[in-house]
């Protein structure tokens, strides 16, 4: 009996362990699109030809002020997704914004 009630106390521990476990998962991905809510996706932007990453990165925000009249506020961070390929093809432009307002 003293063996029974040891193997409930450690599938009890265990069972509150991995709710524990699936919350934390849980809230964690909440966050996770918590933040993303506030990303914009542009297809087919052209990407800037300069060698600089912070020349890259001025020419897309270049972009989003002057096509997309955006102003400076509204604009937290942009950033292309993924690795350069090639020439011919473009990255997906990601603008996060400030709020969703």
């Amino acid at each position: 009996s003293q063996r029974k009630l040891v193997e409930e106390v450690k599938s009890a521990t265990t069972s509150s362990v991995i709710v524990q476990e699936v919350a934390r998962k849980m809230d964690s991905d909440q966050i996770e699109r918590q933040k993303r809510k506030l990303n914009v996706i542009v297809l087919k932007v052209p990407e800037s030809e300069s060698p600089s990453s912070g020349q890259r990165r001025a020419d897309d925000m270049k972009f989003c002020y002057e096509k997309l009249e955006m102003k400076k506020t509204e604009i937290d961070s942009v950033w292309r997704a993924g690795k350069k390929v090639d020439d011919e093809h473009c990255r997906p432009l990601i603008i996060k914004l400030v709020d969703e307002d």
